[in-house]
């Protein structure tokens, strides 16, 4: 099983044995007021009881949900060499994008293609994955948890767990990867690992046991739902020119995180969600964390993906 950690910057490789040794953790930052920090606590609470320590031997880098956070070509660069001398692997993250998108990613590709033939593309867009195909048939191929149209919402999927059938929870947790069809499709494709998030409802990952896909999660955040529209961009515009979606970005994003708040009608269960920009993040329990880690020692799951923060 591999353990990879998502970047948001260069400088924040010189932090991987921070981030990978419980003990090194900085007390104070894990007691400042970021509104994070009590599930980056839980996080290594949980997984230090399955393992001594953490050993990232891959990066991911980039941005799955925002077209306006595809890095530079520099960035892009500096990263790489950075973790080609570190002997760590790299893989580049995408999102979903416009035409535009299309245009920041290319200079991009075309450095990998040309510098690191074989480097993992982590795709959550068909048109990207098309460009990909076409262009940069060198570059591996893997399918991103956004192209995984599975349930996902807390509000509701907590309840179900607790209360459907179980051949209701049977086609909830489990992946339409499952499906020998689409296992066809992928394949045709080259795409042979694939990537999720660990759901309220639980993950099946019993029908990818025997396919030969390598199955990723990520932890401790996962997504609910995502779009073109940002909302904290938006806030200090006038009325007609809020929540368009080809706004000026001004990254607001990178400094302000928006903390949701829903109590349940039916169960009266409050729950907490946070808001990165485009995107509404929920956070992983206790029990989610170690289900994960329990379903990775089965070998069920072939990579955990850390991100420390959102966006």
């Amino acid at each position: 099983m591999e353990w990879a950690i998502l970047l948001k910057e260069p400088g924040d490789l010189n932090r991987l044995e921070e981030f990978g040794t419980f003990q090194k953790i900085s007390q104070a930052e894990l007691e400042d007021e970021d509104p994070l920090n009590p599930y980056r606590r839980l996080f290594y609470q949980q997984v230090s009881k399955y393992f001594d320590s953490l050993i990232f031997t891959r990066v991911y880098f980039g941005n799955e949900f925002c077209q306006h956070l595809i890095p530079s070509l520099g960035k892009l660069r500096r990263v790489y060499e950075d973790c080609k001398e570190r002997g760590v692997n790299f893989s580049f993250v995408t999102p979903y994008v416009t035409d535009k998108g299309i245009k920041r990613l290319r200079p991009l590709l075309d450095f990998l293609a040309e510098s690191a033939p074989h480097t993992e593309v982590i795709v959550n867009d068909w048109g990207v994955l098309r460009v990909l195909k076409r262009n940069y048939p060198e570059l591996q191929l893997v399918l991103g948890r956004l192209m995984n149209k599975m349930l996902r919402d807390p509000r509701v999927t907590g309840l179900y767990k607790q209360t459907a059938p179980e051949t209701v929870i049977k086609t909830l947790n489990e992946p339409a990867m499952a499906a020998t069809l689409y296992q066809q499709f992928l394949t045709g494709l080259a795409i042979r690992a694939l990537e999720f998030d660990v759901l309220l409802q639980g993950m099946n990952f019993s029908g990818l046991a025997d396919s030969g896909f390598t199955v990723s999660v990520y932890v401790p955040y996962g997504f609910v739902a995502t779009g073109r529209v940002c909302m904290i961009g938006s806030l200090h515009l006038p009325k007609p020119k809020k929540f368009d979606v080809d706004i000026k970005c001004s990254f607001e994003c990178q400094e302000y995180t928006t903390e949701l708040h829903y109590t349940s009608p039916v169960n009266k269960v409050d729950q907490k969600y946070f808001q990165k920009g485009t995107t509404v993040f929920y956070t992983h329990s206790s029990e989610m964390l170690a289900s994960t880690f329990e379903e990775a020692l089965r070998g069920r799951i072939h990579r955990i993906i850390y991100q420390p923060g959102l966006m």
